[in-house]
C-alpha cells in the first residue's frame, strides 16, 4: 500500500464512521498519527508474544548483531545497543574463565530496579558455570553484570526495531522539511489495523464516542 493510499484510506473511513463527507485532515497529521500508531501495534504485539503476533512483525527482527563495547568494570561491561533498537529478543555474549574460553553466556533481564539486591541473591548473581547472566537496558545502553572470577568478550544482540516511518511527497513534514514518498515495509494485515487505530485517533479528537467504537470494533475484529 503507497502512503497516498493510506491517506485516503484514513480520510474515507474517517468521513465514512462519522456520517459524513466533510471532514478532512492534512497529510503531515495523518503521517504523524500513522508512525506513532505503528510503534503502538508494535508493542502490542510483543506484549502478547505469540507465533502469530510475532509473525506479524518477523520482517523487524534483527538477529545475532554484534554489539560495540563502551566500558568494562569489575561488576559489569557496557555495550551500545543499536540506534533502531525497540525491544530485545534474545542475547548471548562471549565469555571466558581460566583456560575455558570463548563459552556462550545467555543473557536475563533484571526488571527490579533495585538490581544490587538482585545481584547479591547467591541464586540469581552472574554465573559462568550456570551460563547465566543478568542485564539491564538502560539510556541506549546494554549493561551486562559479571563478577570478577570470568571475562566478557562480545556481546551478540537479536532485537525487534523500529518499523520504517511512512511519508508522503509534497507535504512539510513536522521537522520543516519537504517530503518524499516513504511506503510501509510491513504487509497489509499490519497497515489495515494501524489504518483503523488512526482513524480512531481522529474520531476520538472529533469527540464522537459512537464512530470511535465502530473503529475499535473494526480492530479487535482484525485481530
Amino acid at each position: 500500500m503507497t502512503p497516498n493510499e493510506i491517506y485516503l484510506s484514513v480520510i474515507t473511513k474517517l468521513n465514512k464512521n462519522l456520517g459524513t463527507d466533510n471532514i478532512t485532515v492534512d497529510k503531515p497529521r495523518v503521517v504523524l498519527a500513522f508512525n506513532e500508531n505503528q510503534i503502538r501495534r508494535v508493542s502490542l504485539l510483543l506484549e502478547r508474544k505469540n507465533d502469530d503476533s510475532l509473525r506479524e512483525i518477523q520482517q523487524l527482527l534483527t538477529q545475532n548483531e554484534k554489539l560495540t563495547k563502551l566500558e568494562t568494570e569489575t561488576d559489569r561491561v557496557v555495550f551500545k545497543l543499536p540506534d533502531n533498537y525497540f525491544e530485545i529478543s534474545s542475547s548471548y555474549i562471549k565469555a571466558e574463565k581460566g583456560s575455558c574460553r570463548n563459552k556462550n553466556l545467555f543473557l536475563w533481564e533484571i526488571k527490579d530496579p533495585n538490581y544490587n539486591e538482585v545481584l547479591s541473591n547467591s541464586h540469581l548473581k552472574p554465573s559462568f558455570e550456570y551460563e547465566e547472566v543478568p542485564y539491564i537496558v538502560s539510556n541506549g545502553k546494554l549493561v551486562v553484570f559479571k563478577d570478577d572470577t570470568f571475562n566478557i568478550g562480545d556481546s551478540y544482540l537479536s532485537y525487534y526495531r523500529y518499523p520504517t516511518k511512512i511519508d508522503i511527497a509534497g507535504s512539510i513534514n513536522i521537522n520543516n522539511v519537504v517530503s518524499s514518498d516513504v511506503s510501509p515495509e510491513l504487509d497489509e494485515r499490519f497497515v489495515n489495523k494501524v489504518i483503523a487505530m488512526t482513524v480512531e485517533d481522529f474520531q476520538r479528537n472529533n469527540q464522537d464516542q459512537l464512530g470511535v467504537q465502530l473503529s475499535k470494533d473494526r480492530v479487535v475484529n482484525n485481530n
